[in-house]
């Protein structure tokens, strides 16, 4: 399936693989679960990244129903599973979504073709690497923020790496163009639960985080 704005993006959902002009590249979170931490040279490498929603199998799963139901609330729709049982376990989740949507005021970008920045996969040119943000947004004060859901019960370093190599895709591909190639872009990590929401990890102009990604990428090529 090819992207709006970027014709030669494709991307595998099932296996998870982009494909800028038919040769797979990097993703964002590919680049962070191929590159790991130690304590010292005794000790085995940690990945910089981590699933969401912890260790198991079935909790990683339900990390990516909890994005599809972000996908289809934002979009206007009601989800649905096939599965009676999963079906029952998502109501709290849907509501909890839906109440955030609720207290927080925004609405979706939209790119120049008239498709809302959701799921929305990107490419970068300059760094050779793709990506898709949960969504990027703007509210009532004409700022632009950077959403990234997770199922976890902590927020982790390596969310603030996640969101930087999002938002240099989200100016690389739009700036100049839905928005000032200057404007400020606020990255923010929510963090859900099926009986609410944390306060966001909020990240503003961290030039830091974004330098952490692309050591992590830089080494993957080295």
């Amino acid at each position: 399936m090819g992207y709006w704005i970027q014709p030669d993006l494709t991307f595998n959902e099932e296996h998870h693989k982009y494909f800028w002009r038919g040769v797979v590249c990097q993703g964002v979170t590919s680049v962070m679960d191929r590159v790991g931490v130690r304590e010292n040279d005794q000790k085995p490498f940690i990945p910089v990244g981590c699933p969401d929603f912890a260790k198991t199998e079935d909790s990683r799963k339900w990390g990516s129903a909890f994005h599809w139901i972000a996908e289809i609330v934002l979009r206007g729709g009601n989800p649905v599973f096939k599965d009676e049982q999963k079906q029952i376990d998502s109501i709290p989740w849907i509501n909890t979504f839906r109440r955030f949507l609720e207290e927080n005021k925004f609405k979706p970008l939209y790119d120049q073709n008239g498709h809302p920045l959701i799921e929305y996969p990107m490419y970068s040119v300059k760094y050779r690497y793709a990506g898709t943000p949960d969504l990027v947004a703007i509210n009532d004060k004409d700022e632009i923020i950077l959403f990234d859901w997770k199922t976890a019960q902590s927020y982790q370093k390596s969310y603030s790496y996640q969101t930087a190599a999002y938002e240099q895709l989200v100016k690389e591909v739009f700036g100049g163009k839905l928005f000032p190639i200057n404007k400020k872009i606020i990255r923010r990590t929510m963090l859900f639960t099926a009986n609410g929401y944390l306060p966001p990890f909020e990240r503003k102009n961290e030039s830091r985080d974004w330098t952490k990604f692309l050591s992590m990428l830089n080494i993957l090529r080295d």
